[in-house]
């Protein structure tokens, strides 16, 4: 049985016993990744939605890493 805390989380069984899985997370809290990459929290995030840049010709291109989707209520799995 899976408590809250690990359900829809991408992780991976490390040990099994007949009582007890322990499992690896397998992501970063934005916290520690903000901390990682030397950006602030703010600036973390929104690079982390759709990050729209204008070239001197005037094209939009999106550099961003569409982590989050508002709009539609979707996100990658355990992304804060």
């Amino acid at each position: 049985f899976l408590h809250e805390h690990a359900y829809g989380i991408a992780a991976q069984v490390s040990t099994t016993t007949d009582k007890i899985l322990s499992i690896i997370l397998a992501y970063f809290p934005s916290i520690k990744v903000a901390k990682i990459v030397g950006l602030s929290r703010q600036a973390t995030g929104k690079v982390t939605l759709n990050f729209i840049v204008i070239t001197l010709s005037g094209q939009k291109n999106n550099i961003g890493l569409s982590c989050k989707f508002k709009v539609k209520a979707l996100k990658v799995i355990e992304y804060l």
